[in-house]
């Protein structure tokens, strides 16, 4: 991760070490999930590629929690 001098948060480093966390972290949550698609930027100075968008598919909704609304 990096972090910006007057931004909100951190940015995630696309690398191999960072996706294959990133992949384990959505399965183990959601384990039908499938990441499809990620979108990567250079950041300002060149040096490296941060993560700006994932899409995971979730094939079963059982998956997902339900929320009681208590």
């Amino acid at each position: 991760m990096i972090f910006k001098e007057g931004e909100r948060g951190a940015e995630l480093v696309d690398n191999d070490n960072n996706r294959s966390k990133l992949v384990q972290l959505i399965t183990s949550r959601f384990p039908s999930a499938k990441i499809v698609k990620t979108r990567n930027w250079c950041t300002d100075d060149e040096s490296m590629f941060v993560y700006r968008n994932i899409e995971v598919y979730i094939y079963d909704l059982h998956d997902i929690p339900l929320q009681s609304t208590g």
